[in-house]
Order: structure tokens, then C-alpha cells, then sequence
């Protein structure tokens, strides 16, 4: 299966499989980048182009980038889990460090979604997020398992949290506080898409889509059962996967 795509600056399509590692389409050919390659794992959840043109790749089983067409592995310090450990996502997973969701917010940090929990890199080391930055967090929230994350305009980072244990619905960063909502009772987001005006898409597992307009979660009614919103183009048309 493809999971994840990327467009990058020079416009190569990189596609993140479920089992064949990374494709590269340069518009002649493909190059793979599999486990022989340097891949920490052929099933691939996460892709990323920084600020620098290095690609990142998040897989089953850890954290990679492309630098000048080779691969190198990301270590990332791992710390006690929150979970119990009877938990089945941790008990099949938790050795592999899953990385679901990759961002570079606007001052460069990165983001990284993992099965453990949100990390920052700031292009030295990590920290993971929550436990280190002061964060007001009165729900007590973990942000494991996280699909998507985003900045939008106002510089707020968005969560869409996965499947379980995840589950925490959409969480919202302030830079200074931590909140949890879930529109339509939806704890499943799995995509968070900006369009031309500001408003944020999410796409949930349950019960559909929905729209923040920067005040409040609106149901999108308009279309039902036309999958979920997964990219608005340059002309600012929003396009939705299948149902």
C-alpha cells in the first residue's frame, strides 16, 4: 500500500509504502530505498522535506533522512514509557519506535510523531515534548500515536491522534497550553489539512469531516462519504481520498 506521499522543491514524487520501503519519481523513473539501503524499516508512515531539502522518512521501526541521495538512521533516546506495558500496541511495537508524523514548524524545530510520544529535534538532539517544555497540560494528555501534526497561520501546532492507545482526538498547542477537543464525539483524526482562508479540515475515522474556523468545530455536511481531506492545491481546491 502507498501511505504517505511527498512533493519536493525540485519536484521528485516520494511515495512511503507499507512494505517496499520509499519510491522516487523523477518524472523518467523510480529509485527505491529499501533496508539494504539504510531504511530502519520497509513499512513507511511519514515523510517529510525540510528547510535544507533533506528528506526525512518516518518508518515502523525509526527515523531516517536522505542527505545527497543516501540514507542515514536517526537515533532517538528512548525513555519509559507512559503506558502500561500490557498495553498490545506496546507489547508488539514498542522496540521499533514507530515514527506516524514529521513537521518543521516556522523556526525550524522539528516535530516528530512517534508511538512513545511528540519529540522536538533541534538539529542536535531530542527532547520529548511534555515532558520537557513546561507545558500546560491539565488533561494529562500523551500524544502517542500522532497521524498528523500542523502550524497553521497563527503559529498554534495541531495534532490529529491515531489509533489506539492514541485516541485523544485533536489537540491544540498554544505555546504555552494543551487542550484535547473531539467534534462529533470523533477520538480517531487522521488527517489536518489548512485551506486559503485560514480554516483547518480534519478528516475523522467515525463520524466524517469537520471544520475550525477559528472559533468554533462545524460539521461538514455540504458532501458526506467522500473520504477524507488530504490536500489543498495551489488554487485552493481541497481534495478528499475515496470512501
Amino acid at each position: 500500500n502507498i501511505f504517505c506521499m511527498l512533493e519536493d522543491r525540485k519536484g521528485n514524487i516520494w511515495f512511503g509504502t507499507t512494505g517496499e520501503g520509499v519510491y522516487k519519481y523523477d518524472g523518467n523513473a523510480f529509485t527505491q530505498f529499501t533496508k539494504s539501503d539504510g531504511l530502519q524499516g520497509n513499512c513507511v508512515y511519514s515523510l517529510l522535506e525540510d528547510a535544507n531539502g533533506i528528506i526525512w522518512i518516518g518508518t515502523s521501526e525509526g527515523l531516517c533522512r536522505i542527505i545527497n541521495g543516501k540514507v542515514e538512521k536517526v537515533s532517538i533516546a528512548r525513555t519509559t514509557f507512559w503506558l502500561n506495558s500490557n498495553n498490545s500496541y506496546y507489547t508488539d511495537q514498542s522496540t521499533k519506535n514507530s515514527i506516524w508524523s514529521l513537521l518543521q514548524d516556522k523556526s525550524g524545530k522539528m516535530w516528530i510523531g512517534t508511538g512513545d510520544g511528540v519529540y522536538h529535534f533541534d538539529g542536535k538532539s531530542f527532547t520529548r515534548f511534555l515532558q520537557n517544555d513546561g507545558v500546560i497540560n491539565k488533561e494529562n494528555l500523551k500524544l502517542t500515536l500522532i497521524d498528523n501534526m500542523i502550524q497553521d497561520k497563527g503559529g498554534n501546532i495541531w495534532f490529529a491522534s491515531g489509533l489506539p492507545p492514541g485516541e485523544e482526538g485533536i489537540c491544540l498547542f498554544d505555546g504555552r497550553s494543551i487542550e484535547s477537543f473531539k467534534p462529533n464525539g470523533d477520538k480517531w483524526i487522521r488527517y489536518i489539512r489548512e485551506d486559503k482562508n485560514g480554516n483547518l479540515w480534519f478528516g475523522g475515522r467515525a463520524h466524517g469531516n469537520f471544520i475550525y474556523d477559528g472559533n468554533s468545530f462545524k460539521i461538514f455536511t455540504e458532501k458526506v462519504k467522500i473520504g477524507n481531506p488530504v490536500l489543498v492545491d495551489k488554487s485552493g481546491n481541497i481534495w478528499f481520498n475515496g470512501e
